[in-house]
């Protein structure tokens, strides 16, 4: 009997996914006493037998209503269990067991999951829209006048060098905000704002009170070329899957006018290592298009791509794809009066997805072209009719790459010849920081980081 016992208490423990440690605390029990009655050197008493009992079906109780909770929630929210066990990176076996309370899992990964589902709750947008890149020529040579007139900046905190890209011969910055000059009247002057610079642009937007609707107009009132426009589509949901969308494209189940197809899976270009087999680092990217073409899509999954850059957790990330258009030249254009008109980032975005690609559910007896949009594709493009409201997601200027810079390249460093110092009496560091005289450029810097807006 007393065989029997323990090996119902340690099997039944093991099948739940409890430890001793968890099992001892529930019965109220100490940890020794369930280690001696498991390996049959003693006999329980009828209150331990009876408690042990209790604790071991109040959490399979437990497990089970959670695994129901799971299940209800998922479907109310309209989602598959064979998607969201993907978007999981798990297989639907294991999700089925997860629900039906046949597995246990810890209390931080059914939270994980449960936020995961939340991600689909239609009450949650699970798209945004926002600038991320923009490059303007101003048929000008007067940079001055294209800082302070059009961009509305104080010119005090502007660092003016010789020098420049593109073939320019100045450049002018405020923190992440470029404008390049020329003395040829072919090149003008150039505004250049990558991911960081809309960002801190887009705090001077808000002190002006100006959208970026009412910026572009004002540069197309002086007559300005969009040289390039940079839509990105923030997947909150998880309704993008970038390695299902390149098996699509490399096998016939995309309808597209951009030929050109790359994929990097961790920094393997063109991977065909499905989740399980890769240990990902950089994550999934696949770009569709040529990069000398007007119209350039790059899908990837920004989760991962920040958890790998910065250690960023990514059960917390808002983001977990990104879908970005790249548009120059005419396609550029094109947009600029689209967005100007219409004031729709959205409308004007995914009016131009629809127009380059489309995903389909193939048929045997139809041709690619006739054949469904595939459903998972159709609920990312349903973006177009919730009329997304374009997103600003002002960042005032940082030194954030300095530090980290600093931390991973320099701190050590620094302690180093401080402990050595140390032993040796020397103060080397402290001198070398005292002696150390900013020039104008760093002093503005200082100002930018400092100063309020202007």
């Amino acid at each position: 009997m007393n065989s029997t016992i323990s090996e119902y208490i340690k099997t039944s423990r093991l099948e739940l996914g409890l430890t001793q440690d968890e099992l001892a605390q529930r019965a109220g029990i100490s940890v020794r006493y369930l280690r001696d009655i498991e390996n049959d050197n003693g006999i329980p008493s009828d209150w331990v037998y009876e408690s042990l009992q209790q604790a071991l079906s109040t959490h399979e109780q437990n497990r089970m209503k959670w695994g129901a909770r799971l299940r209800k929630t998922r479907r109310a929210y309209g989602v598959e269990q064979e998607w969201f066990a993907l978007q999981l990176g798990m297989t639907t076996k294991q999700l089925r067991a997860l629900e039906t309370g046949k597995t246990e899992l810890p209390y931080q990964k059914r939270f994980e999951i449960m936020s995961a589902v939340e991600r689909f709750n239609p009450e949650n947008e699970p798209l945004s829209i926002m600038f991320d890149y923009m490059r303007i020529r101003f048929k000008t040579t007067d940079a001055r006048y294209v800082l302070e007139k059009i961009l509305r900046l104080n010119m005090k905190y502007v660092i003016s060098e010789d020098g420049g890209v593109y073939g320019y011969s100045y450049r002018f910055t405020h923190g992440n905000i470029l404008v390049l000059s020329s003395p040829d009247e072919e090149k003008g002057v150039l505004l250049e704002l990558r991911g960081r610079g809309c960002r801190e642009f887009e705090c001077y937007l808000r002190g002006q009170k100006r959208s970026w609707y009412e910026f572009m107009r004002d540069c197309a009132a002086e007559g300005c070329v969009f040289k390039r426009i940079d839509l990105a589509i923030n997947d909150h949901a998880g309704l993008l899957h970038v390695p299902t969308l390149y098996r699509k494209r490399v096998t016939g189940e995309c309808v597209t006018r951009l030929r050109n197809v790359e994929y990097f899976a961790s920094g393997r270009e063109n991977s065909w290592e499905t989740d399980e087999d890769l240990k990902m680092e950089m994550g999934h990217t696949l770009y569709l298009g040529s990069k000398d073409s007007d119209v350039y899509f790059c899908i990837y999954e920004k989760a991962q791509e920040q958890k790998a850059k910065f250690g960023k957790s990514i059960e917390d990330a808002d983001i977990l794809n990104r879908f970005e258009l790249r548009l120059t030249n005419n396609a550029a254009e094109n947009s600029a009066d689209a967005l100007m008109d219409s004031e729709d980032a959205a409308g004007t975005a995914f009016s131009i997805i629809n127009n380059y690609v489309r995903f389909v559910e193939p048929q045997t007896d139809k041709r690619r072209y006739d054949c469904p949009t595939d459903k998972h594709w159709e609920q990312f493009m349903q973006g177009e009719e919730r009329k997304l409201k374009l997103t600003m997601k002002p960042k005032p200027f940082d030194l954030e790459r300095t530090e980290n810079w600093i931390n991973t390249q320099v701190a050590k460093s620094i302690k180093m010849l401080q402990e050595i110092e140390k032993m040796k009496g020397r103060d080397f560091v402290q001198r070398l920081l005292d002696g150390t005289v900013l020039n104008e450029k760093h002093r503005k810097i200082v100002a930018q980081v400092t100063s309020e807006l202007e």
